[in-house]
């Protein structure tokens, strides 16, 4: 798909994808600034590990946006795991990098920080349970705040229920449930 507005590039473990991400999507495309969501698998993430392999993940998000004509899912960050570097190579104008208050907030640890707070305009996704730091706001190049995100999954929890054998039916999109099960992952 062609923008003719910005593209939100969203980046993360989506391990796996829940419906928070999915409503995250939803809010930056109710901003009226995107018209396409770029889901970004990262391959390698550097500030916590993943349980499945990259191909499972990109997979389990290629299933779960199928259906929305808005949404698509890119390999950009298959062999390597920055954001600075994502944006630097792919993003273009008009473009946002979408993530929730939870990330935004860990920003001052991210790799090459300085780069990212001086080139990448973010669009942040308040989320329940967790506040801002507004003094981060002060020190970024641009940013915008999308609506609040009220579902308040977390793909640790939906790990959790997993390994623990409850039902995550409404925490992830059935194709999902269906695809875990498949695959027998997270069960360990």
């Amino acid at each position: 798909m062609t923008s003719s507005k910005g593209r939100a590039l969203f980046g993360g473990r989506f391990d796996p994808i829940h419906m928070g991400h999915l409503e995250m999507a939803f809010l930056a495309l109710d901003t009226g600034l995107v018209d396409e969501v770029v889901f970004i698998p990262t391959g390698d993430p550097p500030h916590k590990g993943v349980d499945v392999s990259y191909e499972h993940r990109y997979n389990m998000v290629k299933l779960a946006i199928g259906d929305f004509p808005y949404f698509s899912v890119a390999d950009y960050e298959k062999n390597q795991r920055y954001a600075i570097y994502t944006w630097q190579q792919y993003s273009h104008s008009g473009d946002w990098y979408l993530l929730g208050s939870d990330s935004f907030s860990t920003i001052l640890s991210w790799h090459r920080y300085p780069d990212i707070i001086r080139q990448m305009r973010f669009m942040i996704v308040p989320r329940m349970g967790y506040s801002l730091r507004k003094d981060l706001l002060a020190v970024i190049k641009d940013y915008v705040f999308t609506d609040i995100c009220y579902i308040g999954v977390s793909s640790t929890e939906v790990r959790r229920k997993i390994k623990e054998g409850r039902n995550i039916r409404g925490l992830v999109p059935e194709r999902i449930i269906a695809y875990i099960e498949s695959n027998n992952l997270y069960r360990r």
